[in-house]
C-alpha cells in the first residue's frame, strides 16, 4: 500500500472545502471588506516576498542542520538511521522548494494580470 495516499487524500479534500466555501462566499457576495487595486497589489507583493523570506530561512536551517548531522554519520550503530534521516528531510526540501516556487510565481503573475 501506498503510504502517500492518506496525505494525498487528505490534501484533496482539504483543496475541496476551501474551494467550495471560497465559491459560496464569493456567489453570495459575503465579502468582509474590498480591497482596492493598489492593495490588492501591495498583498501580493509582501506574499511573494515574505513567502521567500521564510524559504531562505528554512534553506539556511536545512544546510546547518546537514552540516552538523554528517557529523554523526560516521559511526557505525547510527549510520542507516542518519542515511534515512537525510533522505527524508531532502525529499521535504524539495516539496518546500516547488510549493515555494508555486506561490511565489503565482504572486506575482497576481501583480502583472
Amino acid at each position: 500500500m501506498n503510504k502517500n495516499k492518506p496525505y494525498l487524500v487528505n490534501l484533496f479534500i482539504t483543496l475541496t472545502v476551501c474551494f467550495i466555501i471560497s465559491s459560496l462566499i464569493i456567489y453570495y457576495d459575503l465579502l468582509f471588506f474590498t480591497l482596492t487595486e493598489n492593495q490588492l497589489l501591495y498583498s501580493y507583493s509582501t506574499i511573494a516576498q515574505v513567502t521567500g523570506g521564510i524559504f531562505g530561512l528554512t534553506l539556511t536551517a536545512y544546510i546547518f542542520f546537514n552540516s552538523n548531522i554528517q557529523k554523526i554519520k560516521n559511526t557505525d550503530y547510527l549510520y542507516d538511521s542518519v542515511e534515512a534521516i537525510l533522505i527524508s528531510h531532502h525529499k521535504s526540501l524539495i516539496k518546500i522548494s516547488i510549493l515555494t516556487g508555486i506561490i511565489i510565481i503565482l504572486s506575482i503573475s497576481g501583480i502583472y494580470y
